[in-house]
């Protein structure tokens, strides 16, 4: 297992490297790099993958686990977006500066901040170490992935929801057996944060959101509800003895480097 996840800690650096250079460039060159920052990775996970063994993770879900996202999708939107505001504010106590409104098209928002993050990202950070270590140990698996996921944001006020996002999303792919659940689950968190970034996040704006998200989210906890015993069935790994929860030093050298370029960014 030591090794499957040193690989898996390559790429996610390969990853980390390919940004911070797109970072330095700007128009099509940087666009450019960023997207081979998420090709080549998963191009390699590809080549790499061959002899190891693999968990599979289907690209679609079965009918009978469609109400089981379904009745997730409120909570994960009120839990992260709820962790957000209150990183941002903590932030913004010790001067951190937050996030920045969005502004232009919202159909170009909807892609370049929603929809392409959430397939590119869940690629990278869901697929790739849950196909690989998931067959050693699912429940390294989950913290693993959420922790590469967290660290690569290279953020101190996002660090800590995308941890818990992370956990989340790959809790309930491996529950259901599919990438699916948390390109979803992805999809319409980054939608939720879209919208409130977005021009309409006015103040007269905020209340109504706030209030629509805990709505759903009573709806959706009524869901989890009616729908626990099979939640226990399909999550009962994350109570198995015999899967015992192991990291390697390389994961927190990431974490601790990604930690340093967050820290670096304040100055």
């Amino acid at each position: 297992m030591k090794k499957t996840v040193m690989r898996v800690v390559a790429l996610d650096l390969i990853f980390l490297l390919l940004l911070i250079v797109s970072g330095a460039f700007s128009g099509v060159i940087s666009e450019m790099i960023y997207i081979t920052a998420f090709l080549l990775p998963f191009l390699l996970f590809l080549w790499l993958k061959r002899g190891e063994a693999q968990m599979q993770l289907s690209l679609v879900m079965r009918p009978d686990d469609i109400p089981l996202l379904l009745a997730l999708i409120a909570p994960t939107i009120a839990i992260t977006v709820g962790l957000s505001a209150l990183t941002s504010l903590l932030a913004s106590l010790v001067g951190i500066g937050g996030a920045e409104p969005f502004s232009g098209s919202g159909f170009e928002l909807i892609i370049l901040h929603a929809l392409l993050p959430a397939v590119l990202e869940e690629a990278l950070f869901r697929y790739i170490p849950l196909t690989l270590i998931a067959p050693h140990s699912r429940r390294s698996a989950v913290l693993i992935s959420a922790i590469l996921f967290a660290a690569a944001h290279c953020d101190l006020a996002t660090m800590p929801y995308a941890f818990v996002a992370g956990v989340l999303f790959a809790i309930i792919d491996l529950a259901c057996g599919s990438i699916l659940p948390s390109v979803v689950l992805h999809l319409l968190n980054n939608l939720a944060g879209v919208l409130w970034l977005w021009d309409v996040s006015a103040p007269v704006f905020r209340l109504p959101f706030v209030i629509a998200v805990a709505a759903l989210a009573l709806v959706s906890i009524a869901l989890v509800v009616i729908f626990r015993a099979r939640y226990a069935k399909k999550c009962a790994f994350l109570i198995e003895k015999c899967d015992k929860i192991t990291t390697v030093r390389e994961v927190w050298v990431f974490f601790a480097a990604c930690t340093a370029l967050a820290l670096g960014a304040l100055f």
